[in-house]
């Protein structure tokens, strides 16, 4: 275990949260010019001083085919074992009134062609710049998978990653009750584990991708490297955890009924399909923002429909 603190220098320099529940951040990277060093310095994102013109991160585009951009970090020779490229957040859910932080993160693993294999993270550090814990994706041959550091302990989730394919990693940390959990493609890494073991304080201050090279010298660095396709991150309110929804009845006029219920800080949709081919949201009244606590939601369809058969969904999102 390394002590991890990231420049605090820094964090002051980038923009202020969007929101103080919901959607804090997204990205594809669509906006970002293409090129060496051109993920840092934009929408807020920052590097290391070492790793600003070492061409150790940048955007590509069509690295993938059908991808358009994304972000790299890796693969040429960094000046440093330790590099990282980070978002500032400054987000703390006691005071912001959240219950959990929620990130999606679609990335992938490139593998090293020269034999040296290094270690890659997606780490979580306070409004201090002080290191809370990660998740670890290691290419060496001994370590290889995917590994839960709380900052004390580094565990083996004993689930692996393909190199080369793009993979959705998503997190769902409870800073105020210490407790995360973590799936990877759809594999649950780990529930409700304790999220930090330091005694740093628990706020959602910066998000950071990192890069450690597993020699002691950088030189001796892999040609390995991680490819960011799109970060998206939630401050989720408090709430219940799931919609629950009873019994589907029709209705005295004889339209398609259901009931469910909601919380606040959501806004439900309800989505149909008559093909399973796609989902629509277009229903009249289909659209809910829920004010009170445990409310009680009726909808009916009162559409004109042709197919023998339709079937309904609830989605949920968080209120802005």
């Amino acid at each position: 275990m390394k002590v991890r603190l990231l420049a605090t220098a820094l964090l002051v320099l980038t923009g202020p949260v969007i929101a103080e529940t919901g959607l804090l951040y997204q990205t594809n990277f669509s906006e970002f010019p293409v090129g060496d060093n051109n993920w840092a310095g934009t929408e807020g994102w920052f590097t290391n001083s070492e790793a600003t013109t070492t061409a150790v991160q940048g955007i590509d585009d069509q690295i993938i085919l059908g991808l358009s951009k994304s972000a790299f970090l890796g693969f040429n020779e960094p000046t440093t074992g330790w590099t990282y490229v980070a978002k500032v957040f400054n987000h703390n859910p006691a005071q912001k009134g959240s219950a959990r932080i929620e990130v999606d993160t679609l990335l992938g693993v490139q593998d090293s062609t020269n034999g040296k294999n290094d270690s890659f993270f997606v780490s979580v550090y306070n409004i201090q710049g002080q290191f809370l814990a990660a998740i670890q994706f290691s290419t060496e041959e001994e370590t290889y998978g995917i590994w839960r550091d709380n900052g004390q302990d580094l565990t083996d989730t004993t689930v692996d990653f393909i190199t080369g394919e793009l993979q959705l990693l998503v997190l769902d940390i409870d800073l105020i009750n210490n407790r995360w959990s973590a799936e990877h493609d759809g594999i649950p890494l780990f529930t409700n584990q304790i999220f930090t073991k330091t005694a740093n304080t628990r706020t959602f201050g910066s998000l950071a991708y990192e890069w450690q090279v597993t020699d002691p010298s950088p030189a001796n660095h892999g040609d390995n490297w991680l490819l960011v396709a799109d970060c998206r991150t939630w401050a989720i309110p408090h709430g219940q955890a799931k919609v629950e929804i009873f019994q589907p009845f029709i209705s005295a006029l004889g339209q398609p009924s259901f009931q469910f219920t909601g919380e606040p800080g959501w806004t439900y949709q309800i989505e149909y399909t008559d093909s399973f081919s796609d989902w629509l949201d277009d229903l009249p009244g289909s659209r809910f923002e829920v004010t009170e606590t445990t409310q009680s939601i009726e909808f009916s369809d009162e559409s004109s429909r042709t197919k023998p058969a339709r079937f309904y969904r609830v989605a949920r999102e968080v209120t802005p």
